[in-house]
């Protein structure tokens, strides 16, 4: 059978990128084959749960672990790219008591399914089944061959996509806990993306605002050109080192300009601005500083409001100390973190991991 246009191809490929992948290439696939059902089953890693999505009639084929009575295929004797009736994939001694090697939600015959599986580096894979339909089942063989290489090529990249959303979600959250956010321009300031909690700033536009046509404008002439220059620059010089601009004095908001790091051939983006989002006070964090450096409970929390800055009657007044606590504690908070007194306490515990609890 020919794909006619290559529709199926393009929501192959396309179906990477809606909210339940595939589901609008199965649709295409069972209307062109009038398959009573197509079932795509796949994980993205070995460990991964498995995802079934259907288009018509629900199919359940059997998998390990199956209620007793029902013959279980034996997937891992199917190669790539090779397309399966399920009976060649069933060991007559599965059977009990005569159990048909498929469970079905209405008539249908196992004869008539057809399969095919893909897998990729790393435990990821994904089974196709089309049950029945308006052609022979060896038109049906035929269509999910010339599918499967494309079917592999997708579930890579799917994988390749969740990867890198992870980790971009993971560097947004550790940049916000760092109290910043960030932007990404192109050449002549266009915002091409930005982190969700640079958003609200942006709607306020009190300092920083989205212009027309999505430029970045800062509220201070002065500063929009001085903004201008520095991400000209910055689109001429990929080493430049950065530049910082002061959007606020009270508050404090702050701005660094740097240039996109690994740019490619016709790239966008040029430069990355870090904001101050002044976001939320500081959370108490006298429980991890326990744990990294070894303090009792009562030892964090002096360290951590030392950290924060505030003088000895101060610390005293908020944690209900007396001075001569206060200095038997910080005596033991130097020598289980191995400091020589305050300012070295406040680095140490405001440069390593603990700004990103």
């Amino acid at each position: 059978m020919r794909i006619e246009d290559g529709d199926l191809l393009q929501a192959v490929h396309a179906g990477i990128f809606e909210a339940a992948p595939w589901t609008n290439f199965l649709n295409e696939l069972r209307s062109r084959t009038g398959a009573r059902c197509v079932t795509l089953m796949f994980r993205t890693a070995q460990e991964a749960p498995l995802v079934q999505i259907f288009a018509g009639d629900p199919l359940s084929l059997p998998l390990p672990g199956s209620a007793p009575g029902i013959a279980v295929p034996h997937y891992g004797r199917m190669r790539d790219n090779r397309v399966y009736a399920l009976d060649e994939l069933v060991d007559p001694t599965d059977l009990v008591g005569g159990a048909l090697p498929v469970r079905l939600t209405g008539p249908g015959t196992a004869e008539s399914i057809r399969m095919v599986r893909v897998t990729v580096d790393g435990g990821g894979q994904a089974l196709l089944a089309c049950l029945g339909g308006r052609i022979s089942s060896s038109a049906v063989s035929a269509l999910l061959a010339t599918l499967a290489p494309h079917l592999r090529i997708a579930l890579h990249s799917l994988i390749a996509l969740e990867r890198e959303r992870v980790r971009a979600t993971v560097a947004t959250d550790a940049i916000g806990r760092l109290g910043a956010g960030w932007i990404i321009l192109d050449e002549i300031c266009h915002i091409i993306d930005c982190a969700s909690n640079v958003e609200p700033m942006l709607q306020d536009g009190a300092h920083l605002r989205r212009g027309r046509h999505d430029r970045l404008t800062a509220a201070s002439p002065a500063i929009d050109r001085l903004l201008t220059t520095l991400v000209r620059r910055a689109a001429l010089e990929p080493a430049a080192a950065p530049e910082a601009i002061s959007l606020s004095r009270q508050p404090p908001i702050g701005l660094l300009i740097r240039p996109a790091p690994a740019r490619g051939p016709g790239a966008a983006p040029v430069a990355i601005l870090f904001v101050d989002t002044h976001a939320r006070p500081p959370a108490d964090h006298s429980r991890q500083i326990a744990a990294l450096y070894g303090l009792l409970p009562s030892e964090a929390k002096l360290a951590w409001a030392v950290a924060q800055g505030l003088s000895m009657a101060q610390a005293c007044d908020a944690l209900g100390l007396t001075r001569e606590t206060a200095r038997n504690y910080l005596k033991k908070i130097y020598a289980k973190t191995g400091v020589g007194g305050r300012t070295e306490l406040v680095h140490l515990i405001l440069t390593g991991v603990l700004p990103l609890a």
